[in-house]
C-alpha cells in the first residue's frame, strides 16, 4: 500500500513574519535566506537546514537563526540569540505564522554557538531550532 506524504510547506517566510512580531532587539529586521546587502544591525537571518515529514500533517524543520549585532557588540548578539530562543520556547502550540496557513506546533532549541563572521569579525550567535509545523488548507 502506498501513502501520499503531506505537502511540504515553505516555512521560512511564515517563521520570519511571525518572529518580526515578537519582542526582539531585531524588530522587523528578520530575514529569510540570509541578510540583505549592508544590513542594519541587530538583525536575524533564518535558514532551513533540513526537513523531515512523518507522513502526517506535521513537518519537522531544522532552522538556523543567525543573530547578528554591530562590530564590537558581542554581548548584543548573545542577548538577541537569547530573545530568539525565548520567542520559540514560549510560542503557544498552534500559533499561526503571520498571515500564512502555517502553524507552529512546537519548537526545541538544539544548540547555540558564538560564531563571528570570519571576514570582518561581526558578532554572530547561531541558534539551531527544531520546529514542528502544520499546514492547513
Amino acid at each position: 500500500m502506498s501513502t501520499v506524504a503531506a505537502p511540504r510547506a515553505a516555512v521560512l517566510a511564515p517563521l520570519r513574519d511571525w518572529l518580526r512580531t515578537t519582542s526582539t532587539a531585531a524588530g522587523t529586521r528578520v530575514y529569510a535566506h540570509g541578510l540583505p546587502a549592508s544590513p542594519t544591525l541587530p538583525a536575524v537571518s533564518l535558514t532551513k537546514v533540513g526537513t523531515s515529514a512523518d507522513g502526517t500533517v506535521t513537518e519537522r524543520t531544522l532552522i538556523q537563526a543567525d543573530c547578528w549585532a554591530a562590530r564590537g557588540q558581542a554581548a548584543a548578539a548573545e542577548a538577541l540569540a537569547a530573545q530568539v530562543k525565548t520567542a520559540f520556547e514560549q510560542a503557544v502550540p498552534g500559533t499561526q505564522m503571520g498571515a500564512s496557513t502555517v502553524y507552529l506546533m512546537g519548537a526545541q532549541i538544539e544548540g547555540e554557538i558564538a560564531l563571528p563572521d570570519p571576514d570582518d569579525g561581526t558578532p554572530r550567535y547561531v541558534v539551531s531550532i527544531l520546529v514542528v509545523t502544520k499546514v492547513t488548507a
